[in-house]
């Protein structure tokens, strides 16, 4: 588990209505998870992985929320199945939420293996942090490698960071830690 002593701010409390209205197993992975940390930056979008049987079950929990679609309601089950159904909280459109069923071996572990983040009293769900890393390496945008770093070194000052488990990731994904070596974080 990971504990952070401070408040909510004005994004984390979105997102954390958005987690909580789901009422199905999830993980946010990508930016947000960096963003959640600590890292400050912004973001449109927060990756969510939902165990949930169709796109039309997750529009009507988060619609008694406040939250709609942005897709056509004609459409989000196949969205859901294909790519993914993206939610907003009127009026405003950004940050949405990016939803989506697990299909990769990754989304599938992470969904398995999410770890448990408590922040001013709200509990979040993400990716374990050394999966996180490495798909962020993988990919290697600036912004995506400045938030493995970010990861990494949160990771290591709170003790978090399983360095095996890490390597084993980054073998897997076929990246390299190079950039973390080199960003001062050391491996």
């Amino acid at each position: 588990m990971i504990e952070l002593d401070r408040e909510l701010d004005e994004l984390d409390s979105l997102v954390a209505e958005f987690v909580n209205c789901l009422g199905v197993r999830y993980v946010i992975v990508s930016g947000y998870v960096a963003i959640l940390l600590g890292r400050a930056r912004s973001t449109d979008d927060v990756d969510v992985i939902v165990e949930a049987r169709s796109g039309s079950e997750v529009a009507a929990r988060v619609e008694r929320c406040g939250f709609k679609p942005l897709s056509i309601p004609a459409y989000i089950d196949a969205e859901f199945r294909e790519a993914s159904v993206r939610f907003y909280k009127p009026p405003r459109l950004l940050p949405n939420f990016e939803v989506k069923p697990p299909r990769s071996f990754y989304q599938r572990y992470a969904l398995e293996n999410r770890v448990e983040a408590r922040v001013g009293g709200a509990v979040f769900y993400i990716s374990p942090l050394e999966l996180q890393i490495a798909y962020k390496l993988w990919l290697g945008s600036d912004k995506d490698i400045e938030d493995a770093v970010y990861i990494y070194r949160f990771g290591k000052a709170k003790g978090l960071l399983s360095e095996e488990s890490l390597e084993a990731w980054a073998r897997r994904m076929g990246v390299s830690l190079r950039s973390l070596r080199e960003s001062g974080g050391g491996t």
